[in-house]
């Protein structure tokens, strides 16, 4: 198995070197697909391999940024992207995080939260359009103040839990800020299959009266459960999680109808 990364990158080469050691595979920068099983970080660069795997059938394993943690965990799927649904596991890594799931509470306004063009256009999606499409929905079905998160900055995931502040729903596209969202007792609506839809709603007429579901602390404890810390990956600790033939989730992101 070879594990395609991006040389430029400052994660890709070190995912990519505790992947391949942990898997037995081999690590390459070029972007050119090569026969067997596939590996892939996350970047946009490399899009088109993870799409050519998925049209031969071929089995890929992707990794990214943590549900919980960045920059100390990674995420790694098997024939998806990320977890959509829900297995069992016990409490104990999400207890090693330190963190704690608040209680569900309300706001007055709304935090939409696109991802990145580059993003959108490996789903087929448009970002500009499908902004559009979930601003004139929610003009439809609330007066709530609308706020359009703006990600840019060193900051970001840290400024995301103030940016939550006296918000009574985040809607994303398959942003990991849903799950995190939720987390924080905000409640999340979510246009096309992701993590966050195993908690969240994905009917923008429902913006009202969102979803807040009991399941939360097996959410977290399964996702806590999908994501390692380089030192792990290296030692085959998520290789030897995902290659015992369970599916991570759907292959492909299934999309939610916006039309009203």
């Amino acid at each position: 198995m070879y594990v395609y990364g991006s040389a430029g990158e400052k994660t890709s080469p070190l995912w990519c070197e505790a992947f391949a050691q942990g898997s037995g595979g081999r690590v390459t920068y070029k972007c050119e697909l090569k026969a067997g099983d596939v590996a892939v970080w996350g970047s946009p660069r490399l899009s088109n391999l993870i799409k050519q795997a998925q049209a031969e059938g071929r089995t890929w394993y992707y990794g990214d940024k943590a549900y919980f943690g960045r920059g100390v965990y990674y995420r790694c799927t098997r024939n998806a992207y990320m977890q959509t649904q829900l297995g069992h596991a016990t409490p104990h890594r999400w207890e090693q995080l330190g963190l704690k799931i608040k209680p569900w509470r309300s706001g007055k306004r709304i935090l939409v939260c696109p991802q990145s063009e580059a993003h959108f256009k490996h789903h087929g999606q448009d970002r500009g359009k499908w902004l559009e499409a979930v601003l004139a929905q929610l003009s439809q079905y609330t007066d709530r103040k609308v706020v359009v998160r703006d990600k840019s900055g060193t900051n970001a995931e840290q400024d995301f839990e103030q940016q939550l502040a006296d918000v009574h729903a985040v809607v994303v596209f398959t942003s990991i800020a849903g799950v995190q969202a939720t987390m924080h007792g905000v409640p999340c609506f979510a246009t096309h299959e992701c993590a966050a839809s195993l908690v969240g709603d994905n009917d923008l007429a429902n913006i009202e009266q969102p979803r807040r579901p009991d399941n939360r602390e097996q959410l977290a404890w399964w996702l806590a459960d999908n994501q390692w810390t380089l030192d792990e990956i290296r030692r085959g600790m998520a290789w030897q999680k995902l290659s015992n033939g369970e599916e991570s989730g759907s292959q492909q992101m299934s999309s939610i109808s916006l039309t009203g």
